[in-house]
This record gives C-alpha cells, sequence and structure tokens, in this order.
C-alpha cells in the first residue's frame, strides 16, 4: 500500500451499511479491499447479510458518488432475503469495471485533505477518530504551553530591560550631587551668603 495520502491508507475509509437503520455504523476497509477495490459491496453482520457501501466516516469526501461517477452500476442489484443470495454476490462483487473503479477513488492523491490519518490494521473506523482527537488535543496542549513559554520570555526580557534602564540612571545621580555642590558653593562665594540660609529666607 502506498504512502501517499489517499482513502487508500486512511484510517477514515470504512464500510457503511447500505440502510437507513445502520447508516450510523460504520467498519474496518479490509487491506485487500483497500489494494484491490473489491470485496466492499456486501458484510456479513451476526449470520446476517447487509449490503454495505465505501464511505468515509468523517465526510471528508463522497467516496461512493466518486465511484458512482466512474461505474454508474457499480451497487449493482441486492438480493431480497436469503444467506444464499448473500454468498453469491460477495463471488460476483469481484467484477473488473466495479473494482476498478473503487480502487481509483481510493488511491486517488489527496494532499488537501486535513482529515487524512494513517490507517492501522485492525483498528475500527471509530477508534481511528478517536486517536486522532487525542493526538488534536496534544498538539493544542503543546501549542498553548509553547504560547505560555514565550509570554513568559517576554515579560522576564522586559523586566531585565527595565532594571537595566533603571542602573543607567541610577548611576547618574552621583555625578548629578557633585555638580549641585558645585553649583551651591559658587553661589555662596558669589553672594556671599549661605545659599541655604537664602532658601529658607533667614536673615
Amino acid at each position: 500500500m502506498g504512502t501517499e495520502q489517499s482513502c487508500t491508507s486512511c484510517g477514515f475509509l470504512a464500510r457503511k451499511p447500505y440502510s437507513r437503520v445502520q447508516a450510523t455504523a460504520f467498519f474496518e476497509m479490509p487491506e485487500e479491499t483497500r489494494r484491490s477495490g473489491g470485496g466492499w459491496w456486501a458484510l456479513q453482520v451476526a449470520g446476517m447479510g447487509t449490503k454495505t457501501v465505501p464511505a468515509c466516516c468523517v465526510g471528508a469526501f463522497p467516496i461512493l458518488d466518486e465511484i458512482l461517477a466512474i461505474h454508474p452500476d457499480a451497487l449493482g442489484e441486492w438480493p431480497k432475503s436469503g444467506n444464499k443470495e448473500f454468498l453469491r454476490i460477495r463471488r460476483e462483487d469481484n467484477t473488473p469495471e466495479r473494482n476498478a473503479a473503487a480502487k481509483k477513488v481510493f488511491e486517488k492523491p489527496r494532499p488537501e485533505c486535513a482529515d487524512w490519518f494513517r490507517h492501522i490494521v485492525g483498528l475500527s473506523p471509530e477508534r481511528h477518530l478517536e486517536l486522532r482527537n487525542m493526538q488534536n488535543l496534544e498538539l493544542d496542549r503543546r501549542a498553548f504551553e509553547e504560547r505560555l513559554d514565550n509570554s513568559n520570555k517576554q515579560f522576564l526580557a522586559g523586566l531585565e530591560h527595565e532594571r537595566r534602564e533603571w542602573e543607567k540612571d541610577a548611576g547618574k545621580w552621583p555625578k548629578r550631587l557633585i555638580w549641585a555642590a558645585i553649583i551651591l558653593a559658587v553661589a555662596e562665594v558669589v553672594s556671599n551668603v549661605p545659599v541655604i540660609q537664602r532658601l529658607l529666607h533667614l536673615d
């Protein structure tokens, strides 16, 4: 099976009962069917024959419609009743035209599909969906932690910048005090009156 992103390699490719009663049930698409395109037309559940159709269990693409667009008679006819008839249609299911149409749709590259999730043999489509959701939650958690870490780094960098600016300003104060003392001393010499006394309005 190819490694490209297609329905063949996706865990959401499934068999769905062609019935309103069981419309929400999905079954794993066998490996052989994924490779050959045959064997998807019927399924035996609890000893009963059930007509099935290929489907994407997350609804990303209308798989059956794409097959019918290539081979309009792909669904064939469904027997009214009887397990013998079920076995017969299983044998007649592997028609070259039907297989070729399904295979072409299954193997169609779908690089734009955001729902693609690699098929794991033995897992149901529902289990694949659970795993995909768990992985998405983990990715969201990691993304949140990364954003939080970046925010903390920016905050600490801002604090460090403020500290350095404060130290620069603090280093200027001794020089300012020296110049202020010199100015006061010169003012006293010129006026022959202590500047402090004049500031306090003392005679």
